[in-house]
């Protein structure tokens, strides 16, 4: 499908008559499932793309950092925010520089000397973003299988997990911090008494104590 004869569609007008758009666009292509491969006859179209600041953002008179388009499933970045997204490795921003040459909708020079330098922003930081990413969206599947179908043995258990994964990121994000003790495990929930000497969570068997987050 070829998908540039959208863009002259009133339903993008907004590209081309936004005072932050137009001639600013740097780099705007295919999202989703087109920029996978993956699409089929019923998927939307979405457009990732980035525009340049304005002088007066520059000079810190005003601020953009990126223009959505629910209708469209447009979000094109400003520069200045796309960079620092690409610098942490963010999975969202970094297809945008990863597309094929017919999936560009819109690339001036400077969005080729973008595309030409995006190995400067490969860092270690893939491996949390984009295992972080591939995580979450994992977690969501079994989150919906969990409430569809498991019993309710195997929902608890699958609460128990949800939680410590979340354990876990607190514990890379502020190491050492000292924000206390947290003990996690599956009880029956209609036991009154914590165990483990804590403050009780009804219904849900879980213990907390230590000084409060």
């Amino acid at each position: 499908m070829d998908i540039k004869p959208l863009l002259q569609t009133t339903g993008y007008d907004f590209i081309r008559t936004n005072k932050r758009l137009g001639d600013r666009i740097m780099l705007l292509g295919v999202g989703g499932s087109y920029a996978y491969g993956t699409n089929n006859a019923g998927s939307d179209i979405d457009l990732r793309g980035v525009a340049l600041q304005l002088p007066s953002d520059l000079l810190g008179v005003t601020t953009f950092e990126q223009y959505e388009d629910d209708k469209t499933d447009t979000v094109i970045y400003g520069f200045n925010k796309l960079i620092k997204l690409l610098l942490g490795c963010n999975p969202n921003t970094c297809e945008i520089l990863g597309l094929d040459e017919e999936q560009y909708l819109i690339k001036t020079e400077l969005g080729q000397e973008l595309i030409d330098n995006r190995r400067m922003f490969l860092s270690k930081r893939a491996i949390q973003s984009f295992g972080g990413y591939a995580d979450a969206q994992l977690r969501r599947l079994q989150n919906a299988i969990a409430r569809d179908t498991l019993p309710q043995s195997a929902r608890e258990e699958h609460i128990l997990k949800s939680v410590m994964h979340a354990l876990e990121d607190l514990e890379r994000r502020y190491p050492g911090k000292g924000v206390g003790n947290i003990r996690l495990y599956i009880d029956r929930s209609e036991d009154p008494d914590p165990p483990c000497g804590g403050v009780w969570e009804p219904g849900m068997g879980f213990c907390f104590s230590g000084q409060r987050l």
